[in-house]
């Protein structure tokens, strides 16, 4: 059984797919930063998701190596974008179910917005 290595980002260590894809990425640029920033050391150590990981997953296409400087100036590529939408009502905010406590700061529950009188 193969040992994972630590990492801040997963607590037991990347998976081994990641792994390999992160190693053929740095060969594949020679081990070179691509992103050049004013701080740049040149040695890549990490690589970089050009875009959302959600979006472009893990293609190597979307991927670059940099140094650590360079990729911790540059911090993460879907900081800009809008907070994900709920997928169903709910999973809204406000729809979300609250139990009613003498005190509680949560307003109580206000139900199904397509259907306010609850009817069948």
């Amino acid at each position: 059984m193969t040992r994972r290595r630590p990492s801040r980002h997963w607590p037991g260590g990347s998976p081994p797919g990641w792994r390999r894809i992160r190693a053929a990425v740095l060969d594949r640029d020679r081990h070179r930063c691509r992103i050049q920033g004013p701080t740049c050391t040149a040695i890549a150590t990490q690589v970089h998701h050009l875009g959302s990981r959600h979006t472009t997953g893990d293609n190597p296409k979307h991927l670059v190596s940099a140094c650590a400087a360079c990729n911790a100036a540059i911090g993460d590529p879907t900081r800009g974008d809008p907070a994900p939408r709920p997928t169903h009502w709910w999973n809204t905010p406000t729809q979300s179910p609250q139990i009613e406590s003498p005190g509680s700061p949560y307003p109580p529950h206000q139900g199904n917005p397509e259907n306010p009188s609850g009817a069948k």
